[in-house]
């Protein structure tokens, strides 16, 4: 037998129908996805399921809000480095490259938009789990790969790249650790 680290949160199903004495079942909450004659037998017989409330903590929400942020901030480095590279991306790096390199990197810095867009995905793809120890996990993956490259770009390119890429996902991370 397999023993979740979370207690699951049970349903409470009760029939629908008046009576003297109602009857309450409980039921966990994946044996109802998984088994739909269970649900398609309580729907026949004038039962209806109460689902267990969300209460989300203060923590949870924060950690949210800044992965969201660091997920918006990954979006806007792919749409820069994949589709405004020679416009956006010289502005932004004005100083750090030659004008005249930014038409033949194009095609390498389109490589880095698309990798950005990965961490980006996950970190949104993380904020859409139900399970929290699942979404926790991936959020901390997505995160520490985040920071990862952060860092590996102050230490090769620009020091910036730490305060603006690195630091936010560190910050995340903790309230993330926290929760």
């Amino acid at each position: 037998m397999i023993r979740r680290s979370i207690p699951r949160k049970p349903l409470r199903i009760y029939r629908t129908t008046r009576t003297s004495n109602p009857t309450f079942w409980i039921a966990d909450t994946t044996d109802i996805g998984k088994n739909l004659k269970f649900v398609h037998r309580l729907s026949i017989q004038n039962c209806s399921i109460t689902y267990p409330k969300n209460s989300f903590s203060k923590m949870e929400i924060l950690s949210k809000i800044f992965i969201a942020i660091v997920a918006l901030e990954h979006l806007y480095i792919l749409y820069m480095e994949m589709f405004a590279w020679e416009t956006l991306g010289k502005k932004t790096f004005k100083g750090s490259l030659p004008d005249e390199l930014f038409k033949p990197t194009k095609g390498l810095a389109g490589n880095q938009g698309l990798y950005n867009g990965f961490l980006s995905a996950g970190l949104i793809w993380s904020l859409f789990i139900c399970d929290v120890v699942w979404s926790k996990n991936v959020a901390i993956f997505f995160l520490g790969c985040v920071i990862v490259a952060g860092i590996y770009g102050s230490l090769s390119a620009s020091r910036k790249i730490f305060f603006v890429q690195a630091l936010p996902a560190i910050i995340a991370l903790v309230f993330v650790l926290l929760r």
